[in-house]
């Protein structure tokens, strides 16, 4: 690990976590299997806030803006569907940029 985790996140059936540091990503896991199920590009220099959404599979995180770190953003990312056996999604996660 290049980074120290800065925020975290179960979602909330608890199947899947979701983590964050200054890599300009977002891990989301299996919590039972450990393994990975989609790595989110944030296009920024730092998630320092994330929330899943209390009944749907939705994430919203909140950033550092890349080139200005007065400014930040706030982001949205929904998985549409989630095979229950193996956890991969049915169809691909559709991110929405609420900037």
């Amino acid at each position: 690990m290049e980074w120290p985790v800065r925020a975290m996140g179960f979602s909330y059936d608890n199947q899947l976590l979701a983590s964050a540091s200054e890599d300009h990503f977002i891990d989301i896991g299996c919590v039972e299997t450990g393994e990975q199920v989609y790595r989110l590009g944030t296009q920024a220099a730092a998630t320092f806030v994330l929330a899943w959404h209390p009944k749907q599979l939705l994430l919203t995180y909140s950033s550092e803006a890349k080139y200005d770190r007065d400014q930040g953003v706030i982001r949205m990312f929904g998985f549409p569907s989630i095979e229950s056996d193996n956890r991969k999604t049915t169809n691909p996660p559709v991110p929405m940029d609420l900037s």
